[in-house]
């Protein structure tokens, strides 16, 4: 996926390898892949070892010993078996920790992140028996959004208070921002149009209760 494409963050899925699967991907525990690049360097180690049969990729003794110790005995190929590159790559998948890589415009350089990437979520919930509206903003990490500068937006095109606080937790390093007022709706286009939160990764969360 291009990154950054038009000034707008894009976000590339992909794993990291455990140090079983070294030999077999000839890259290190720090190599990242996306689930294409893991197809071409099981290719390669296949194509390098003579393992390729009718587009199908042959189970050595290397694959058992490396990729399929973990798997149940049920479920683990037998030596000489033929495998589609498909079911190669989703047993890879298996044996491989989730990562992944944001752009946050064209001039920057990816930033490869473990886990999977969270939406901002904007949730909106009463206060005072319903008789006012708070609204939360959560995950702005994950964009690279300083809350400093979030908080001083909300208060120049908004027109109201935001503030933030650490989240609870003894090795929580995320915050939660706190506006007055339902925002839903405005701090979902905010997000988009200051800071450049592609819309599919925002969450907007409705929590009064509807008269």
């Amino acid at each position: 996926a291009a990154g950054g494409a038009g000034g707008r963050p894009s976000f590339v899925q992909g794993f990291k390898p455990n140090n079983n699967l070294l030999p077999l991907l000839g890259g290190t525990k720090d190599t990242f892949y996306t689930p294409e690049s893991l197809g071409e360097a099981i290719s390669i180690y296949c194509k390098a070892n003579f393992l390729v049969e009718e587009d199908k990729f042959k189970v050595d003794s290397l694959m058992l010993a490396n990729l399929y110790v973990k798997f149940k005995e049920e479920e683990r190929p037998a030596l000489g078996d033929l495998l589609s590159r498909k079911t190669l790559v989703e047993h890879l998948k298996e044996q491989t920790s989730d990562w992944y890589s944001v752009t946050l415009d064209a001039a920057s350089t990816p930033q490869v992140r473990k886990g999977t990437p969270q939406k901002v979520t904007v949730t909106v919930e009463d206060r005072q028996g319903g008789r006012k509206a708070a609204t939360f903003v959560h995950n702005l990490e994950d964009f690279s959004v300083s809350p400093e500068s979030f908080c001083k937006q909300v208060q120049k095109k908004l027109n109201t208070s935001a503030n933030f606080s650490p989240l609870p937790g003894k090795n929580e390093t995320r915050v939660e921002v706190t506006m007055q007022g339902n925002l839903l709706y405005e701090v979902g286009a905010l997000l988009t149009k200051e800071f450049k939160v592609p819309p599919d990764f925002i969450s907007l969360i409705d929590k009064t209760k509807k008269k």
